[in-house]
């Protein structure tokens, strides 16, 4: 998956919302925090929407590689865009807490 959006990138292929939330998943799973916030400073600036669960998968995967700040002003961001939270947006930032 990684590739193939590498390739899009690289083609001009602008992504979607679903490709981009799945390249933050994979990346947070890599344990690679640096490109996972790579992703979602790309969508800022290329106007993607980010859902929440996109949120989640971001909190998540600051959470996963200790960088609870950024975690928290995630959080932040996404409490300003007004989403409604859910279960996993929870318990993700449980776990933040309890670190």
């Amino acid at each position: 998956m990684l590739e193939m959006y590498e390739e899009m990138i690289r083609n001009n292929i602008k992504p979607s919302l679903i490709t981009c939330g799945i390249v933050v998943k994979a990346y947070g799973m890599k344990g690679d925090i640096k490109s996972t916030l790579n992703i979602y400073y790309k969508m800022k600036k290329d106007k993607i929407e980010i859902s929440n669960i996109t949120y989640g998968c971001l909190i998540k995967s600051c959470i996963k590689n200790n960088d609870l700040p950024k975690a928290f002003e995630l959080y932040e961001a996404l409490k300003k865009e007004s989403y409604e939270m859910n279960t996993v947006l929870y318990t993700t930032l449980i776990k933040a807490y309890t670190k």
